[in-house]
Order: C-alpha cells, then sequence, then structure tokens
C-alpha cells in the first residue's frame, strides 16, 4: 500500500504544481517556498534519528549478550551463586535500552506534528492570500478551495516521506550492524581457512 502510494506520489506532486501554476502563479511561488523548509526538516531529522537508532541497536546487542551468556553459563551462575549480579547486570542494560528507545521515539513523536504545522501554514497562507485576490477581484473562493486541494496533494507526498523517515533510519541503522557483523565471519573464516592451508602444506 504504502510502495504503491510513494509511487503515484510524484504524478500527484507534478500535476498538482501544474495547476497551482495555472490557478496562480504568484499563490504557487508562495506554496514552493514550504517545500525546502519541510525538505530540509525532514533531512534534520534524519540527521538526528540515525545515529540514536544506531545506539538503539547497539544497546540491544548488549542485552543480548548478557542474556546469552546467562543462559549459556547458568549453572556456573548458580554455583557461584551470581543470581543477584546478573539479574542487576540484565536490569542495567535492559534499562539503557529502554533510555535510549525513549529519546528516539520522542525525537520522531516531533517529525510529524512540526510537518503538521507547516502545512497548516501553508494553507494559512493561501487563505490569507487568495482572501485579499479575492478582494481585488483576481480570484475567485472556488479558486482558493481548489488551491488548498492541490497544496495538499503537493505536499501528501513529502509527508508520506517524512513518515517512513523512521522505520528507514532503523533499517540503516540495523543493516550496518549486520554488515559489521558479516564482515567479521567473513574475516574469521578466511583467517581459519588460511591456518587450514598453511598446517597441510607444513604436512
Amino acid at each position: 500500500m504504502t510502495l504503491r502510494i510513494l509511487a503515484r506520489a510524484p504524478v500527484w506532486f507534478a500535476g498538482s504544481a501544474v495547476m497551482l501554476v495555472l490557478i496562480n502563479r504568484q499563490l504557487a511561488l508562495m506554496v514552493t517556498t514550504f517545500i525546502p523548509l519541510i525538505m530540509g526538516l525532514m533531512w534534520l531529522f534524519a540527521r538526528k534519528a540515525q545515529p540514536l537508532f544506531l545506539l538503539v541497536q547497539k544497546q540491544l546487542d548488549k542485552l543480548n549478550t548478557v542474556l546469552q551468556e546467562n543462559l549459556a553459563g547458568v549453572r556456573v551462575v548458580k554455583a557461584f551463586v551470581r543470581i543477584d549480579h546478573e539479574t542487576a547486570r540484565f536490569d542495567e542494560a535492559n534499562r539503557q535500552l529502554m533510555t535510549k528507545t525513549i529519546q528516539v521515539m520522542q525525537l520522531m513523536a516531533l517529525l510529524m506534528p512540526t510537518m503538521m504545522l507547516i502545512v497548516n501554514l501553508g494553507i494559512v497562507g493561501v487563505v490569507w492570500f487568495g482572501g485579499i485576490s479575492t478582494i481585488r477581484g483576481e480570484m475567485t473562493v472556488g479558486q482558493i478551495v481548489a488551491a488548498i486541494s492541490y497544496l495538499s496533494f503537493v505536499l501528501f507526498p513529502i509527508m508520506m516521506l517524512a513518515g517512513m523517515i523512521g522505520p528507514l533510519s532503523a533499517a540503516d541503522a540495523s543493516a550496518s550492524v549486520s554488515s559489521k557483523f558479516s564482515i567479521a565471519a567473513l574475516t574469521y573464516r578466511n583467517r581459519r581457512m588460511h591456518v587450514i592451508s598453511v598446517v597441510c602444506k607444513e604436512r
């Protein structure tokens, strides 16, 4: 569903922009000033979100490591009466993961309200400019309503893209961590094969 909407988004954007220009060029020029502002805001949020998602991924890896150690060495933990210590380790790792996750979710929660504020400011600008033009007899009320609809169609694809910043940033962070593990595993395998080949040659 989302991919289908994003595939149609360029057509909506181009068609709505053309219709805005046909209705009133000055109005279309005013609307275009909001697009760089929204794109810049999206870039800023994406730049701040990606490192935070990477920290969340690292904390999740740390939590999984603590859990794996406890499960693998459960007999040792019981034998040396380290249950309270290991529980405290797990609680600390879990608390750090929760803190980082809350931070990144708070950041992403600010994105859509800020975007909607800019969109509503654009609508206010259209109504204000269109009202003045209507008083002068340069526009009609129907053209103002149409301009608001076209403005929504112009900004809708950008809003959809903004809504995907969070998932894309999280996916990028996960891919970065996964690639590091893949490289490490490949390096270990190559070194192991090299050692085996050297040993075979010596024999």
